[in-house]
C-alpha cells in the first residue's frame, strides 16, 4: 500500500498535529512525516533514485512539501525535479521553479536526466554523512572524492581516503562522487552555441593528503585543437541548464578514455591577465555580437 509523505524542514508541534489530524481522515497508515534532511539522493547512468530515512520515495504517491527549512530550501527544486522524472505526484508544484542550476546537485541531476555523461554522484544532510559512510564507501570504494555544494575554483574538494576523513565533513554540505584517475582536465568557455576558450588544468591528486590541491596549473590552448567531440559536449551541458554563458569542466578518465562532465558554472570565473588569456576578449566579442543580434 502506498503512501502519502509529508516533508518538513523541521519537527514542530503544529506540524506533527497536523499529521496526525489528516491521518484522521484517511486510511490508518497511510501518512508518513519525515524531514528534508532525511532525503538522499543517487545520481547513476542518467537515474535518479530518492529516499527518506532510508525509503525509496516510489513507494509514496504523493509527496506534500509542506515547509522547508533556509538550510534545504535548495533541495526542494531538485526533489520537485526528481517527482516529475520519476512520474511522482507533489504539492506544490510552485518549487519545480525553485530550483537553480548554479547550484552543483542541481546542475548535475539536469545533466544526468538529460543523458550528459556525469560522475556517479551521492547526496545526503550536512548531519548524515557518518550515516551513510558505510554504504558511499561499499557504493564507490576508496578513495572518495568529496565537493562542498556551493564553492567553486577548487575549493572544498576533498578525497577521503579512509572512514575517518568523513569525520572532517559534518557541518557542511557535500556532493560525493567516484573518484576516477584523469588523463585531462580541462574548463570549456561556452558563450551562446560555441566553444571561445579552453583552458587546460593540471593539478596533483598524488599521496595521501585529503584535501585537493587548490593550486591548479593552467594552460589556454588553441580550440580549434581540441577534439570536437569534447567542444560538442561543452555546449550540450550549457544549452541543457539554458546557460549562455558558462564554464564547463570536462575530463578523460585515465583507463577508459571516457569523457565525463565535472562540473558546469554558470557564473564562471575569468583569468583578467588578457596576455594570457582570451576569456575577457571573447566575452566582449559576444556581447557585443548579442546586442546587435
Amino acid at each position: 500500500m502506498k503512501k502519502i509523505l509529508i516533508l518538513v524542514g523541521k519537527v514542530t508541534e503544529k506540524n506533527d498535529k497536523l499529521a496526525k489530524l489528516i491521518a484522521g481522515f484517511v486510511d490508518p497508515g497511510e501518512i508518513k512525516m519525515d524531514l528534508f534532511s532525511s532525503l538522499t539522493i543517487d545520481l547513476d547512468d542518467g537515474r535518479v533514485v530518492v529516499k527518506v530515512s532510508g525509503i525509496d520515495i516510489n513507494n509514496f504517491n504523493l509527496v506534500y512539501i509542506r515547509s522547508v527549512d533556509t538550510k534545504h530550501s535548495f533541495l526542494a527544486g531538485v526533489l520537485a525535479l526528481s517527482l516529475d522524472h520519476l512520474h511522482i505526484k507533489y504539492i506544490d508544484r510552485k518549487f519545480i521553479n525553485s530550483r537553480a542550476t548554479t547550484d552543483k546537485l542541481t546542475s548535475l541531476l539536469i545533466l544526468g536526466l538529460n543523458g550528459l555523461p556525469i560522475m556517479p554522484t551521492f547526496y545526503c544532510g550536512r548531519d548524515s554523512v557518518m550515516q551513510n559512510a558505510d554504504y558511499l564507501i561499499k557504493k564507490f570504494g576508496y578513495p572518495i572524492v568529496a565537493k562542498e555544494l556551493k564553492t567553486h575554483h577548487s575549493k572544498g574538494l576533498f578525497v577521503l581516503r579512509n572512514k575517518e576523513d568523513f569525520q572532517k565533513l559534518e557541518g557542511r554540505q557535500f556532493l560525493f562522487q567516484k573518484f576516477v584517475p584523469l588523463e585531462n582536465e580541462c574548463r570549456f568557455l561556452v558563450l551562446g552555441n560555441s566553444v571561445r576558450s579552453v583552458q587546460k588544468m593540471f593539478r596533483d591528486l598524488s599521496g595521501d593528503k585529503s584535501q585537493i590541491d587548490m593550486e591548479r596549473v593552467e594552460e589556454f590552448v588553441d580550440v580549434t585543437q581540441v577534439p570536437g567531440g569534447m567542444k560538442d559536449l561543452a555546449i550540450k551541458c550549457a544549452q541543457a541548464l539554458n546557460l549562455q554563458v558558462a564554464g564547463v569542466d570536462l575530463m578523460i578518465a585515465k583507463e577508459s578514455s571516457k569523457i565525463f562532465v565535472i562540473e558546469v558554472n554558470g557564473n564562471p570565473g575569468f583569468t583578467y591577465d588578457i596576455n594570457v588569456s582570451p576569456e575577457v576578449s571573447e566575452l566582449a566579442k559576444f556581447l557585443e555580437e548579442e546586442s546587435k543580434s
